[in-house]
């Protein structure tokens, strides 16, 4: 399912990976808190998306 040729879990997918890559970095305050809940939001559609199908 994530790798599809739809934009929008590709867009998804680069709002998760960039928060996580962030944190990893230690660089997680220079980020917005909006990016933060947005990745959480599209995590908890990508895990609700795979208990749906």
């Amino acid at each position: 399912m994530i790798a599809t040729y739809e934009i929008a879990n590709g867009v998804a997918m680069a709002f998760i990976r960039y928060s996580f890559m962030m944190i990893c970095t230690e660089k997680a305050k220079k980020v917005h808190p909006a990016v933060y809940c947005l990745s959480v939001l599209f995590l908890l559609y990508f895990v609700a998306f795979a208990f749906i199908q």
